[in-house]
């Protein structure tokens, strides 16, 4: 019994760093593909790609808490204060941005299947990038203040034994809480459409729009809620192995999710491909011609398009 605690205690920092170091390779293979393509960019891409940011600054911060346990010859952030705190305090920001962009990705979807005039508004960027970049640095500011005035420990690696705790934790278990709600709406209003479906080219969109719903538990952090509560002794250390694996590939998992297995994004993805092809002459002369643009974009053309056109 003994050695299978030791066992579950000394592989959750190789879980979390494999599967850390698999989320950025994914992350930055993302960001990369449609940093190529911006004029294919929808809103939902963009959010996507703010919780990508948000996730890959997470994955590196994961990397440096657990480093000095893989690797105890390289420098430990432990051994100063100052480094200790400013790793922590990064840490809960990029929880907070990754949280809080999710948010804003289910408060887009909703309103798009909700309220059809609000595809017609401008989307307001500057109150979303202002509540999911700039809010999180105002609460991780008091928690550090509050940390430093109230609390006595110099290095705060057990910051979940902190009665402070609650400023990171209730706007995180907010968040959740907030996508929860919507994704019930979303299912109450797919629900109620359903009876509604007559043609074949609806059953279709009804089949696609139940993989997206199962989409977003992961995308959303709903299944963060999971993790509320840690029941401790043996219990708690199987909690503490499924939240390590759970964190690890979350990256991975919204990666392949929204980017990868989505075919929206593809197609997305694709014509750009053709509009950077067909407006570049030379693109011929290097091999890559409209035989090599995927047969799922309807209306290819031999002739050279705009990419307003290919829209």
């Amino acid at each position: 019994r003994v050695s299978h605690k030791i066992s579950l205690e000394t592989v959750q920092p190789y879980i979390l760093f494999v599967g850390c170091v698999l989320s950025i390779i994914c992350l930055i293979s993302f960001i990369i593909v449609y940093g190529c393509f911006k004029s294919t960019f929808s809103v939902r891409v963009l959010i996507l790609l703010h919780i990508m940011v948000a996730l890959l600054g997470k994955s590196v911060l994961w990397i440096v808490i657990v480093g000095p346990t893989i690797f105890p010859n390289f420098f430990d952030y432990r051994s100063l204060d100052w480094t200790c705190n400013v790793v922590f305090s990064l840490h809960f920001y990029t929880l907070l941005v990754t949280a809080f962009w999710m948010v804003v990705l289910a408060h887009y979807l909703n309103q798009k299947l909700t309220r059809k005039h609000c595809l017609r508004d401008k989307f307001p960027w500057v109150q979303y990038m202002l509540f999911s970049w700039a809010l999180p640095v105002v609460l991780v500011s008091l928690w550090a203040t509050l940390m430093v005035t109230f609390d006595e420990t110099t290095c705060w690696i057990n910051y979940t034994k902190s009665r402070l705790f609650w400023v990171i934790s209730f706007p995180l278990v907010a968040a959740f809480v907030v996508n929860f709600v919507y994704l019930i709406n979303i299912l109450r209003v797919f629900v109620k459409r359903i009876s509604l479906v007559r043609s074949p080219t609806q059953q279709k969109q009804i089949r696609n729009a139940k993989r997206d719903i199962v989409i977003l538990f992961p995308v959303l952090g709903i299944n963060h809620l999971l993790f509320l509560y840690n029941p401790g002794g043996q219990i708690g250390k199987y909690y503490m192995f499924f939240h390590a694996v759970f964190q690890s590939v979350q990256g991975i998992l919204v990666s392949l999710l929204c980017c990868y297995l989505s075919s929206d994004v593809r197609k997305s993805f694709w014509k750009g491909v053709r509009s950077c092809c067909f407006r570049d002459e030379r693109c011929h002369a290097n091999g890559l011609n409209s035989t090599h643009v995927p047969a799922m974009i309807p209306g290819v053309q031999r002739k050279r398009v705009s990419f307003a056109e290919g829209l």
